[in-house]
């Protein structure tokens, strides 16, 4: 039980530090020569990304990307949802073989003790 909680820490830790390196190192030009040293510049690297037009092309796909699979999502989720909610010969075999992969995530919980 101990060795758990020590790792759970350590996990934390280990994030806290690697994300406070990673965001010191945003305001410096990192070298990729062994031994030279990092020049600080500051928000340079902000306002060359701020005003990079790939950047903005990339961020523009990315929204639409997510605004697509969400929506698209919760449209077929719904879409199911009432085709279950209505009568037909074979809906319970229907609705047995859609809820069946969530049983199985829900048992390979329990047998591994994880979900990936």
């Amino acid at each position: 039980m101990e060795v758990s909680i020590t790792c759970g820490y350590f996990d934390r830790s280990f994030y806290y530090v690697s994300s406070f390196i990673q965001y010191l190192l945003e305001f410096f030009e990192v070298s990729l020569t062994p031994g030279a040293p990092n020049k600080f510049v500051g928000f340079q690297n902000y306002r060359e990304l701020l005003t990079d037009p790939t950047f903005w092309n990339s961020f523009g796909i990315t929204i639409l990307y997510v605004l697509i699979t969400v929506v698209g999502s919760i449209l077929v989720g719904l879409g199911v949802a009432l085709l279950m909610n209505k009568e037909f010969p074979g809906r319970g075999i229907v609705r047995a073989l859609y809820c069946f992969h969530m049983l199985h995530r829900l048992f390979q919980l329990f047998l591994h003790g994880n979900m990936f």
